[in-house]
């Protein structure tokens, strides 16, 4: 098996929260997802000619989120990229409303102009904590061992 795919951890260009970055390093293709303001950016392989590679790119910016979360574990997450419409608030309310939802883990955040606004529930405290203030979960020195003997 090959591996032609890198995941990044990357601030969204948007919004500036973590999103998970699918570089395929081979052909230079690349994927941006972002699960909290709904941004989204492919670049792919359009041709190939005379050895130069022509690439198409896509960017949709994102106009938020939502989450549902079920007393059984299971969640449901959208992404939205286009403003959230009053039958998207009455939607997420139906379902929102219903006994198997922990409406405490459940939310509906809209991003408009670089500002996340909850219109329904709240989501947990690090949801929307930028890039720069996520701890690394290794630090350089887990990498360096130290010698033993003299």
């Amino acid at each position: 098996m090959v591996i032609a795919s890198i995941l990044n951890r990357i601030a969204c260009p948007q919004c500036a929260c973590l999103v998970l970055e699918d570089f395929y390093y081979k052909t230079r293709e690349s994927d941006i997802i972002c699960n909290r303001c709904g941004y989204y950016y492919s670049k792919t392989m359009k041709s190939i000619s005379d050895g130069r590679i022509e690439y198409e790119e896509k960017e949709i910016f994102g106009f938020g989120c939502s989450v549902l979360v079920k007393k059984d574990g299971r969640n449901e997450r959208t992404v939205f990229n286009e403003k959230i419409s009053n039958m998207d608030i009455d939607n997420f309310l139906i379902c929102w409303n219903k006994t198997d939802t922990e409406q405490e883990k459940s939310f509906l955040l809209e991003h408009d102009k670089g500002t996340f606004i909850s219109l329904i529930g709240t989501p947990p405290e690090d949801f929307l904590q930028p890039f720069d203030k996520i701890k690394a979960p290794y630090k350089e020195e887990h990498f360096h061992r130290k010698r033993r003997g003299p």
